[in-house]
């Protein structure tokens, strides 16, 4: 059970590669994501704020900024 949840979105355009799987559990600091620009160049990793449960994920590579990376849900 889930005491609340959110989605964390990003800041910047590219290709989107989420790495954790839903129902997985993430630790904070972990990578949960990763931009690239079209030639393959890493542009911006993303950090999981707190630790929780992903909820959803995004599974679109295409991503536009403030596009949705994944809802983590924060366990009781």
């Amino acid at each position: 059970l889930c005491k609340s949840s959110y989605w964390i979105y990003t800041d910047t355009g590219g290709i989107l590669s989420v790495h954790p799987n839903v129902t997985d559990i993430v630790k904070k600091g972990a990578i949960i994501a990763t931009i690239r620009n079209i030639f393959g160049d890493v542009m911006k990793e993303y950090l999981a704020p707190e630790k929780g449960v992903v909820i959803g994920k995004s599974v679109n590579p295409v991503n536009q900024t403030g596009g949705r990376i994944l809802h983590l849900g924060i366990l009781k």
